[in-house]
């Protein structure tokens, strides 16, 4: 079995740094765009984040806020998609299908 070290990958500097700011930036920003990849509206993003309550009890005793959802948020209506124009006159675009909390479909368009 061959070992590869960070050597052999082109890395010979000093081991990685843990930046728990900067992680916790890296992962609003990736979850803010799997929520619009996924179509989920701004308003289910919301709920979404409310339904995380150990998250919120930690953030809110290490933080005097709810951090994580606005850091999220904040990405979220910062990265906003830009709208699509319908392709033909009088033609909307097809929103997509997203599963609401209650069990409920609903369709945008």
């Amino acid at each position: 079995m061959h070992h590869v070290a960070v050597q052999d990958l082109g890395d010979g500097g000093p081991p990685f740094v843990w930046d728990e700011e900067r992680r916790a930036q890296s992962r609003a920003q990736l979850d803010a765009i799997y929520f619009h990849l996924y179509g989920i509206e701004r308003a289910d993003v919301e709920y979404i984040m409310s339904t995380f309550p150990i998250v919120e009890r930690k953030d809110r005793a290490s933080h005097g806020t709810y951090r994580t959802r606005d850091l999220i948020l904040g990405y979220y209506d910062a990265t906003q998609p830009p709208t699509r124009t319908p392709s033909r006159p009088g033609s909307a675009p097809r929103g997509r299908t997203a599963r609401r909390h209650s069990g409920e479909t609903k369709t945008t368009q």
